[in-house]
C-alpha cells in the first residue's frame, strides 16, 4: 500500500543508509544500534531507530527479526534478517527497490490512466479487493481510444473527482488535499508522466495522441505458464535480478486477471516461488538499483557521479567514466573498472559502497574519453583498457608493482589431470610448465600476492609456493598454516 507522501519522499530521500543498512544487518547479523553507530552507518541511535521503522516500511516486519545479545549489560537488542529458505524463501529484498522508485502521486496517476483507457466492461480494477461495495459504486467514467493531450487531462481531473471515495478508503488520496487533480495533474507533472510512460512502451505516442499499447502477451496465453517459469529461472540466475522480479510477478498478477489462478496457486505467488532464491548472492539485490544505474550509463555513454565509502569509512566524491562491470565469484562482491577524471587514473570501487550515484553534470561531452586517442571503435578501444589494466590484477587490487610467484603441484598419477585442469580453469594469466606424470609448476606475476592466497589454500598438500623464487607469498602461506596449527594443533 502507499504511503503519505511526506513520509514516502523521506524514505527515498534516505534510501541509501537504508541500504547500507541492510546490508549489513543481513550480511553480518545481530547488529545492535551501539554497533550500527559504532561502524558510521548512522550518526546516532535515534536515526538508527528512525531508519528501522522505515525498513519495517519496506518489508513485512516478519522478515526483519529482534533478539537479546548474550553477554552485554547495556545495547542488548540485536537486528538480523531471517536467512532460512524453505521458511522464508520469498526475495524480500527486491521490495526496497519498489519502494524506492515511487511516490504515492505515481500509483494515483498510473491508476487514473488505466481507467482512462480501459473499459470498465473489461477489467473491473477492484476485483481482487474482494470488498463488494465498490462492484457497484465504481465509477463508469471510463472511455477508449486516442485521445489528445487536453482530452486525457480533462478526463482525469473528472475520473479521480469521481473516485475520491475509493482512493480514500485504500489509502491511495490525501484527504487533507481540497483537489487532488488539480495538484497531481499539473500540466508539468502530467507531461513527464505520460512521456515516462510512453519511453517505457506502455503508452504509444502518434503526433498529437496517446493510445495504450497493445497487450504483447495476447497471443500468448498458453504459453503463460512457461514464459513464467523462465522468468523466474532467470531472474534466480542473473546477477541483475530486479528486473526479471518484476516481470515475473506482473506475469502472475496477469495470469491472474486471465483466470489462469486455476492451474496451482502455488506457481503464480511469488511468496512461493519455483526456485529458491540463492541467500549466497542476496544481499547483491541492494545493490541492484545502483548497478541498473552504472549499466544505463555505459549503454548511454555518458560520466556518472557518485559517492563513495573507503575502508576507513570516510566518503568521497567522484566524476567517473564507467568501463566495466567486474562480478568476483568467490566471494560474490561486484565491482565497477571506471575513469577518475579528477586523477587521471583507472580506479576500482566496490558497488556495495557506492551511493548518490547519477549522470555526471560536471563533465563536458568532448571531454569523456581523455585517456583515448580517439572513439573510433569505442567498444573494442574500452575492453582493451580494461584486459590491459587488468593484465597483472588476479582478482581487483592494481598496482604499479609486480611480483613473480612460482607454485609447485603434485599429486598421485591418478589425480594428475583433474588437478591441471583444475589450475588451467581457474588461473589467471599465468603459465603451467609441465615436469612429468605427477607433478608441474605454474608460474605468473601479480600485482597483488594477498589475493592469491585463498586460491592457493584451496589446493591444499597438492600446491607448494617456491620460497627463493616467492618469498613474500611463501610467508604469508606459512603464517596461515601456523595459526591453523595453533587453532586444531598438528594432525
Amino acid at each position: 500500500m502507499a504511503k503519505k507522501t511526506n513520509t514516502f519522499l523521506n524514505d527515498i530521500k534516505n534510501y541509501d543508509l537504508i541500504r547500507e543498512m541492510l546490508h549489513h544487518i543481513y550480511l553480518y547479523g545481530n547488529y545492535s544500534k551501539g554497533d550500527i553507530v559504532k561502524n558510521n552507518i548512522a550518526g546516532s541511535e535515534r536515526s538508527v531507530y528512525d531508519m528501522i521503522n522505515r525498513i519495517k516500511n519496506y518489508l513485512d516486519g516478519e522478515y526483519l527479526t529482534t533478539h537479546k545479545l548474550p553477554n552485554r549489560k547495556q545495547d542488548k537488542q540485536g537486528y538480523r534478517f531471517r536467512y532460512d529458505p524453505f521458511q522464508c524463501p520469498i526475495n524480500y529484498l527486491a521490495d526496497t527497490y519498489r519502494n524506492c522508485s515511487y511516490v504515492v502521486e505515481d500509483f494515483i496517476f498510473y491508476f487514473t490512466l488505466l481507467q482512462a483507457f480501459k473499459p470498465y466492461e473489461k477489467h473491473n480494477p477492484y476485483k481482487q479487493h474482494k470488498i463488494d461495495a465498490y462492484s457497484s459504486d465504481v465509477s463508469e467514467l471510463t472511455l477508449e481510444g486516442k485521445y489528445s493531450y487536453d482530452t486525457l487531462m480533462s478526463n482525469f481531473h473528472d475520473i479521480l473527482t469521481a473516485n475520491e471515495d475509493i482512493l480514500q478508503i485504500l489509502g491511495q488520496s490525501n484527504a487533507n488535499s481540497p483537489d487532488n487533480s488539480e495538484a497531481i495533474f499539473t500540466p508539468a507533472k502530467a507531461r513527464d508522466r505520460l512521456n515516462e510512460l510512453v519511453e517505457c512502451g506502455i503508452i504509444i505516442k502518434e503526433e498529437h495522441t496517446y493510445a495504450l499499447a497493445p497487450d504483447l502477451l495476447e497471443n500468448y496465453e498458453e504459453w503463460l505458464e512457461s514464459i513464467l517459469l523462465m522468468v523466474q529461472f532467470f531472474y534466480n540466475y542473473s546477477d541483475l535480478c530486479i528486473p526479471g522480479y518484476y516481470l515475473a510477478h506482473t506475469l502472475s498478477q496477469y495470469s491472474i486477471v486471465l483466470g489462469a489462478n486455476e492451474s496451482p496457486k502455488m506457481f503464480f505467488e511469488q511468496e512461493n516461488p519455483v526456485f529458491f532464491y540463492k541467500n549466497s548472492s542476496i544481499q547483491n539485490v541492494i545493490d541492484d538499483h545502483t548497478m541498473w544505474t552504472i549499466i544505463n550509463a555505459m549503454h548511454g555513454v555518458y560520466p556518472i557521479s557518485l559517492n563513495y565509502k573507503n575502508k576507513d569509512k570516510v566518503v568521497h566524491s567522484y566524476d567517473v567514466y564507467p568501463i566495466k562491470i567486474i562480478i568476483e565469484r568467490q566471494y560474490g562482491r561486484h565491482y565497477l573498472f571506471a575513469y577518475n577524471y579528477a586523477y587521471e587514473n583507472f580506479i576500482m570501487f566496490r558497488i556495495d559502497s557506492i551511493s548518490n550515484i547519477s549522470p555526471s553534470e560536471n563533465i563536458e561531452k568532448s571531454k569523456t574519453f581523455p585517456f583515448l586517442e580517439s572513439t573510433h571503435d569505442l567498444e573494442k578501444q574500452l575492453n582493451e583498457t580494461y584486459h590491459n589494466y587488468m593484465k597483472n590484477v588476479w582478482n581487483t587490487t592494481a598496482s604499479d608493482t609486480l611480483y613473480d610467484i612460482l607454485i609447485h603441484f603434485s599429486c598421485d598419477k591418478s589425480n594428475y589431470s583433474q588437478l591441471l585442469s583444475r589450475v588451467s580453469a581457474t588461473g589467471r594469466n599465468g603459465t603451467i610448465i609441465p615436469i612429468n606424470d605427477t607433478s608441474f609448476d605454474y608460474k605468473t606475476k601479480v600485482t597483488s600476492y594477498i589475493e592469491m592466497k585463498p586460491w592457493i589454500r584451496g589446493f591444499g598438500e597438492y600446491a607448494i609456493v617456491d620460497k627463493d623464487a616467492s618469498p613474500e607469498l611463501f610467508e604469508e602461506i606459512r603464517n596461515d598454516y601456523r595459526k591453523a596449527c595453533a587453532s586444531y594443533g598438528i594432525i
